[in-house]
Parts: structure tokens; sequence; C-alpha cells
């Protein structure tokens, strides 16, 4: 038996190394800026509020980090449109989210089939586990020095959850009840998210 001791990131590549993963190119920040150039020009006659914005130096950028937090967050280009569809108070914050769900979209289209984008690993690491529900079937998991996770991480950590011999994860905290002024706020809502998950399905 060994011992492993990886970071979700490098979990990803230890699991697509046994069991194959995608075999696209790996998008590079640079990458993924050209991309999202591309994306723009697109889409800029559509435009309602960026299409000022969308000339300036940097504006790539700025997109580039906005969509690795919504990937981080599992926030589809759906999910973004349904969103400001309910935005009926809020006329420029409507427009404007329509117009950056327009990129998103053309973006993720642009990835299709060409490009990983190194903010999707961890949902394809999660698809990958719900197909070979086995991988970890005889291990025993630690889980250690984490405030929280995000969405894919909780994705992925419930998968391993189900497969897993034994699974412990520690927090630092002195409670499991959330309270908004204790300092341990963040990690006693991640120890509520985690109970119930466990709850959900059926693990002790």
């Amino acid at each position: 038996k060994t011992v492993e001791v990886l970071s979700f990131k490098r979990l990803f590549y230890y699991v697509s190394g046994h069991l194959g993963g995608s075999l696209l190119p790996r998008l590079t920040d640079t990458g993924r800026e050209i991309l999202i150039a591309k994306a723009t020009e697109k889409c800029e006659k559509e435009f309602k509020i960026l299409g000022k914005s969308a000339k300036y130096k940097g504006f790539t950028k700025v997109l580039s980090i906005l969509f690795s937090e919504f990937k981080r967050y599992n926030i589809t280009a759906d999910k973004l449109r349904e969103t400001f569809i309910k935005l009926n108070e809020d006329e420029f914050l409507r427009q404007k989210l329509e117009d950056i769900s327009l990129v998103y979209k053309a973006y993720q289209e642009e990835l299709l089939r060409k490009f990983i984008d190194a903010d999707d690993e961890l949902s394809l690491l999660a698809e990958i586990l719900k197909e070979h529900n086995d991988f970890f079937a005889d291990s025993i998991i630690l889980i250690d020095e984490f405030e929280g996770f995000t969405p894919q991480e909780m994705t992925i950590i419930t998968q391993i959850a189900k497969q897993a011999k034994e699974m412990k994860i520690t927090l630092c905290t002195n409670t499991r009840v959330p309270a908004e002024r204790s300092i341990f706020s963040m990690q006693a809502k991640t120890a509520a998210s985690l109970d119930d998950i466990a709850q959900q399905y059926g693990i002790e």
C-alpha cells in the first residue's frame, strides 16, 4: 500500500493518469486571454453595456479572472442568464451580466473539443469519478489544512466519500454550529455542509 499527498489539482492528474482523462492541450493563461479576446470580438455587436470597455487594455484579463471564479463555483453561462433575467429592478446590472454571459458562452464554445481550461479540471475529475465509482474503494482519505471548499471541491469530496473505505476531514474550529461573528464561522459552515452531504448519502 502507498501513501499519496495530493492537492485537488494534483489529484486530477493522479486519477486521470490511472483512468485516462482529457487528451486535449491545457490552455495557458495567455491562451485563455486570446480565446476570450476572440469570443469578445464575436459578441461585441450584441453588447449593451460593455462595448467601450471591451476596447480597453486589460479587459480580457479581468474577464479571465472572472471566468475562473465562475468555474470554481460551478456557474455556467445558463446559470448566469437565469440570474440576469430576474434582475428587473437594476437594468444596468442586468444588461452588464447579459453581456458577460454572451462572452462566457462564446468562450466555452471556443474551448469545446480544442483545449482544456485549467479551471475545468476539477469538474472533469468529478465526472471521471462518477464513471469510475470504485476508484477509491479500498482507500483511506485524510483531508487537512482547509478552511472551506469551493463547490467544485465539494463535488469531488462527495464522490470520494461515496467510494472510500474511510474519510476523515479536519477543520480548525471549536464548534460545528455556524455563528456570523465567530472567527471559526467559515469552518463551522463547512462542517455543516459536510454533515449535510454525509446525511444525504448515508455516510457515517
